[in-house]
């Protein structure tokens, strides 16, 4: 699967499955796919490609009434900046998340978008600058 295609796939997986929610604390954001378990689907294997691109961690829930699914979620701020940079641009319901997101690491300092460090911020600022080039066209569209 080349690239634009696996992105594209997964912002519609990510819209269908996931969710984008603010911590409880305040300081930034988890994004969660989760996926039941059913047999001939590789859920295991799309769950693990997921992750090795993007970091994380896999869960097995388990629950008494409805089938076992799997659960990734991350929250590291670069893994969640990744993950949006991705996405963002195939993205067609759930935008207005993404960019909240967004919105909400670039106005706090402590949790910038911008690290300190020249080199990673060098890699974060190429990473974004198609993302934060869509949202102020949304904004002053």
């Amino acid at each position: 699967m080349e690239d634009n295609d696996f992105n594209s796939w997964l912002a519609g997986f990510w819209e269908g499955e996931g969710c984008i929610s603010k911590r409880k604390n305040g300081t930034g954001y988890v994004v969660r796919i989760s996926q039941s378990l059913c047999p001939g689907r590789n859920v295991e294997e799309m769950m693990k490609k997921i992750k090795n691109i993007f970091g994380g961690n896999i869960t097995e829930m388990k629950y008494e009434k409805y089938k076992t699914s799997l659960l990734w979620s991350i929250g590291n701020r670069r893994d969640v900046l990744k993950f949006i940079d991705t996405i963002y641009l195939y993205c067609q319901f759930r935008n207005k998340q993404l960019a909240e997101a967004l919105i909400h690491y670039k106005k706090y300092s402590k949790y910038n978008v911008y690290p300190k460090r020249k080199k990673e911020k060098k890699i974060i600022c190429k990473d974004m600058s198609n993302v934060w080039e869509y949202i102020r066209q949304l904004i002053y569209a």
